[in-house]
């Protein structure tokens, strides 16, 4: 969103998830128990796992949050990967390829319910807020329309149109709110640390 913004697009914001009455979600780094990592200083010469490059808080977040501790995400790790996923980011931890990881806070409070042994990892730090993704409108559809959808989904419930409280449990999903670009401004941030924007 922020590059297409930058390159001119003309793409408009319409609105973002909420869950719970936030708009917000967390980065967190997460390790396996018997690890002894503690802290983020503690991740010196391990092994990290990452969802994918393109993740938000999988990847953009926590190397940020890692350079506002004054720690090289270039050069801290003995190595680091590509789990592929969130889920799979603390698969590899509980299977020992990896010592620890970045995941979103959903994918980890979620854990149980997905198959991870999640008494087997443990939260080391949040890493970050970023604002859920956000439903825009191409430039080419009209106003009145774009104002449409904007209406339908800001007076969407999904335990009316659905009959269940959330839309999934690893993406939690109760309604929808007026996007503001303000909450991007942490990912704006990161993005620009890695050279993904001017």
């Amino acid at each position: 969103l922020l590059q297409s913004r930058q390159s001119g697009s003309g793409l408009e914001i319409l609105v973002t998830p909420t869950y719970e009455g936030t708009r917000i979600y967390q980065s967190y780094i997460v390790a396996r128990q018997n690890s002894g990592i503690q802290t983020v200083e503690d991740l010196e010469g391990r092994t990290f796992c990452y969802p994918d490059r393109d993740s938000t808080s999988g990847y953009l977040l926590p190397r940020h949050f890692l350079r506002s501790k004054g720690l090289d995400p270039d050069r801290i790790f003995e190595s680091s990967r590509f789990s592929g996923s969130h889920v799979t980011v603390m698969e590899d931890i509980v299977s020992g390829q990896c010592d620890a990881g970045a995941v979103f806070s959903g994918a980890w409070l979620a854990a149980r319910s997905l198959g991870v042994k999640s008494a087997q990892i443990r939260l080391v730090s949040a890493a970050g807020d970023t604002t859920r993704d956000v439903v825009c409108a191409s430039p080419k559809l009209p106003e009145g329309l774009q104002q449409k959808v904007r209406d339908a989904l800001l007076a969407f419930e999904p335990s009316r149109e659905l009959d269940k409280a959330i839309l999934s449990p690893i993406v939690p999903i109760d309604g929808f709110a007026e996007a503001r670009l303000e909450d991007l401004a942490p990912v704006e941030a990161a993005a620009r640390a890695e050279k993904l924007l001017r």
